[in-house]
């Protein structure tokens, strides 16, 4: 195998997978060599008649590839290697068009099963994987479950339809680096994925909330009834002698009360406790 056709993306079960040139006259795929005159792909260099490979340097008077000074997002480093994974072959092509438009980036296969994208793994060494978790065959928290296991220097990026806590917080605890959903935004997503490879966490508004949702889950048993009747008040605004007149309690017991709350919920004031009491939904049972 050439040096250039090892740099090819693979695309499992279409035309050009697995390191194959493009035909003659077309244009060449990401980190293959365009046809002879033509030009190369969109964040490659039009070599005339020489490769373009990722992260080289282009051909005389061409711009170099993703990793020179300049570059869109991370200048001076090399582009981040991705392996888009989705059961939809047009979600895909949409994708690879988006990515392969920014500069720092580099598409190095497609997948359409987890399957697939297990067996791609080991031979792309991809930097992240963006992964539909609603897939066929094997479920994508399974997929995410392997990937960090036999290969933890992967991050994974979820980008799916589903932001309930079924879907979620198994993929948390499976290793997701990054949960978005489909009507993420272009650049949001590009902006993600920069996040994950650098060590991030991006999640998305409805994620971040099923998140917290769950992280007061715990709080909720810790407190008492009346614990949490005096929370929900404090987060209101009211005043010790006010809470103790609401609930038909004296101040002294409210200020027991106050003192429980603060050292289960690990915070040092009532205006702290508002605020996780706000944040966690607590405030509105």
């Amino acid at each position: 195998m050439s040096a250039d056709s090892a740099q090819a993306p693979d695309r499992v079960g279409t035309p050009g997978s697995a390191g194959e040139p493009d035909s003659a006259g077309g244009p060449g795929r990401v980190g293959t060599p365009g046809s002879a005159g033509g030009p190369g792909r969109v964040g490659t260099p039009g070599s005339a008649g020489g490769p373009g490979s990722a992260g080289g340097p282009g051909s005389a008077g061409g711009p170099d590839r993703v990793g020179t000074p300049g570059s869109a997002g991370r200048p001076g480093a090399a582009p981040i290697r991705l392996l888009l994974c989705d059961d939809h072959e047009m979600v895909r092509t949409g994708l690879r068009t988006f990515l392969e438009l920014q500069r720092d980036m580099a598409v190095v296969g497609e997948a359409a099963t987890a399957e697939q994208a297990l067996a791609l793994i080991p031979r792309l060494v991809p930097d992240v994987v963006l992964m539909d978790l609603n897939l066929p065959g094997m479920p994508g928290v399974e997929a995410v479950r392997r990937i960090r296991t036999d290969h933890p220097q992967v991050k994974v990026l979820a980008l799916t339809s589903y932001a309930g806590q079924d879907s979620v917080l198994p993929a948390i605890r499976a290793g997701v680096s990054g949960y978005l959903l489909k009507d993420v935004g272009p650049a949001e997503l590009a902006d993600a994925l920069r996040s994950v490879h650098s060590g991030g966490a991006p999640l998305h508004p409805q994620v971040a909330a099923t998140v917290l949702a769950q992280v007061a889950e715990p709080a909720r048993d810790l407190l008492t009834p009346r614990e949490s009747e005096v929370l929900r008040l404090i987060a209101r605004g009211l005043s010790n002698r006010l809470i103790a007149r609401e609930l038909a309690l004296s101040e002294k017991t409210v200020k027991a009360h106050l003192s429980a709350i603060f050292t289960k919920l690990g915070v040092a004031d009532r205006t702290q406790a508002a605020l996780y009491a706000v944040r966690t939904g607590l405030a509105e049972d």
